[in-house]
């Protein structure tokens, strides 16, 4: 009987040990559940695992957060398809069937292999799912919200091809537009290019300030895109200039009837703020595939086309034509030669006198400049001068020619003086106060022998500004000459507001004075003016001695012309100095008879 009972009370001693440590091993079991749901919770991606059956095993919170769970929807045992359904009803599901997606889920990583899959979901955010397969047959997957990389993705791509200011296309996704229609294009599909330039932007800057000159594009833009359908492209180059493509054109008359529907639509008043704008447009067009097959030969067509709409005035439209592109290929080629020929020392000056008729002497010469091109000979200023003010190239060009001609004229005789033309683009771009002054100082040539011409071109721009400089440059003892008076349309307004000098009476009224009475009389009235305004006058492009004896019997102060000499280079200027001093006084009746020039 002892026996016995201490037999039993050792075994119910080894139960008591063996619920203790069930307990005990339950205990730790728990614990590692709630460690394992801390460390899964903290983690930045939702974790899901559901067994092979399709019943959750556990989630994180992060799972939950993604797709707007709660506890009580994403218990432990619940099954997938349950809690798909709550995803479905929250709106946080992509555009696919429940089972469907179920199945996806279940299949997924079934070979060993992990599987990677993008959803879309209907509250339109982005979610990248990565599934496994456990060992044991369970599925874990992993959920990760990539909607804000996705839209920073986007972002990125839409800057890379569209402009910042407008939001429209830019150049490299026009081009890109542009070759997908080619191809197109050469089965049969033809499409146009229209290279657009708004006239006056520059303007706007400068009196409304860039701010305002950037809301004008912007509205710009959209009255473009109004203009076309939605297949077309409109594309913002760069600057003031646009581009559109015009796709599944059948005939010629398709692209005139938009470029002239644009041109329409800009001639309303664009309304910026409390500033109403009106501007026009200009439009070149090229037409595929006749006028080119490839992006950039289409777009270089285009542009060719518009630089003749825009040689012809505001609001134009032209087709690409070939003879033009050879024109426009020829001044881009002098322009090119135009940029190394200072820096070469092929530009020279030539000088034409100018004669006091009243003492019989040179009073100066006007400086003349000319172009000793490489291969196309000694070039006029009517060849190169408007594509140096176009390019902005005159103003260093300007600056060279006023030291130069200052240098040359200051190793001439007595007082003669030198003549320098001055353009409108010096006055606007160029700092030519300093240039003068620097042409003054290195040469040595006292001011008073320097004149500066100038046309009506130039007293176009600011007035404020330019009556300024003019003052400026006569305060230092220069004079200055309004260069072909009477060929512009304000010469005696601009008498009234801007101080000059001189008066130089433009050739075309000196040629006609044989022909036409009124010649003479616009000549005689332009004299008498002069006179009372205390100016003097210098009549160009005197060729005969009968237009030299009638301007001597009209008090006119000076000549210049053929007749007295053709333009000459420095080295003869002394020499042409004491030549023409002495013939002028010796003219004879012989001279006059045979026309004999000095």
């Amino acid at each position: 009987m002892k026996l016995r009972r201490h037999s039993c009370g050792r075994q119910h001693g080894q139960n008591m040990e063996s619920s203790r440590l069930l307990l005990r091993y339950k205990n730790d079991l728990r614990m590692a559940g709630r460690q394992f749901q801390s460390i899964i919770d903290n983690v930045s991606e939702g974790i899901a695992v559901v067994d092979r059956v399709g019943r959750l095993v556990v989630c994180n919170r992060r799972f939950r957060a993604i797709y707007r769970l709660s506890s009580s929807q994403t218990q432990p045992g619940r099954l997938a398809a349950d809690i798909l359904g709550h995803r479905l009803a929250q709106g946080s599901f992509p555009a696919m069937p429940a089972s469907e997606y179920l199945a996806r889920a279940m299949a997924s990583g079934g070979d060993g292999k992990p599987a990677d899959f993008i959803d879309e979901l209907s509250d339109g955010r982005t979610i990248l799912l990565h599934y496994e397969q456990l060992p044991d047959g369970r599925i874990i997957a992993t959920h990760q919200d990539i909607s804000d990389q996705r839209r920073t993705e986007a972002n990125s791509a839409f800057n890379a091809h569209h402009d910042a200011l407008t939001g429209l296309p830019n150049r490299a996704l026009f081009l890109d537009r542009l070759n997908k229609a080619l191809d197109l294009a050469a089965r049969g599909k033809a499409c146009a290019v229209l290279c657009l330039d708004l006239d006056g932007v520059k303007e706007i800057n400068d009196q409304l300030g860039h701010k305002i000159g950037d809301k004008f594009l912007q509205e710009a833009s959209k009255r473009l895109v109004s203009c076309v359908r939605k297949i077309d492209t409109v594309a913002r180059l760069g600057g003031d200039g646009f581009a559109i493509l015009q796709l599944a054109t059948e005939r010629p008359d398709d692209a005139a009837f938009l470029a002239t529907r644009i041109v329409d639509a800009f001639k309303e008043t664009f309304v910026i703020g409390t500033h109403e704008v009106e501007i026009g447009i200009s439009a070149g067009v090229a037409l595929a595939p006749g006028d080119g097959r490839s992006a950039a030969m289409m777009l270089k067509d285009a542009d060719v086309a518009l630089y003749l709409a825009k040689t012809e005035g505001s609001g134009m439209v032209r087709f690409f034509e070939p003879e033009t592109d050879a024109r426009i290929h020829g001044r881009r080629v002098l322009a090119e030669d135009l940029r190394e020929a200072l820096a070469k020392g092929q530009f020279r000056l030539y000088y034409q006198p100018q004669v006091n008729l009243a003492e019989g002497q040179v009073s100066g010469f006007e400086a003349l400049l000319r172009w000793q091109h490489p291969s196309r000979g000694l070039l006029a200023p009517a060849e190169f001068i408007t594509l140096a003010e176009e390019t902005g190239m005159i103003v260093e060009i300007g600056a060279w020619v006023l030291r130069a001609a200052c240098v040359e004229a200051a190793l001439w005789p007595g007082n003669v003086k030198v003549a320098v033309n001055l353009s409108a683009v010096q006055f606007s771009h160029g700092n030519l106060l300093e240039s003068v002054t620097e042409a003054l100082y290195a040469s040595g040539l006292p001011a008073n022998r320097l004149e500066l011409e100038i046309t009506e071109s130039v007293l176009l721009l600011d007035s404020a500004a330019t009556h300024d400089v003019m003052n400026r440059l006569r305060g230092l003892g220069i004079s200055v000459a309004l260069d072909d008076f009477g060929a512009g349309f304000s010469s005696l307004n601009y008498l009234l507001n801007f101080p000059f000098d001189k008066l130089k009476i433009d050739r075309a009224f000196v040629r006609d004075l044989h022909n036409k009475v009124n010649a003479m009389s616009i000549i005689h009235a332009v004299l008498a003016l002069s006179k009372s305004l205390c100016m003097k006058t210098t009549a160009e492009g005197v060729e005969t001695i009968e237009q030299l004896d009638m301007l001597r019997e009209e008090n006119c102060m000076e000549v210049q012309g053929y007749l007295l000499s053709h333009p000459r280079p420095a080295s003869e200027v002394a020499g042409l100095i004491e030549t023409l001093n002495t013939r002028y006084r010796e003219l004879s009746a012989a001279d006059r008879d045979t026309g004999t020039v000095f």
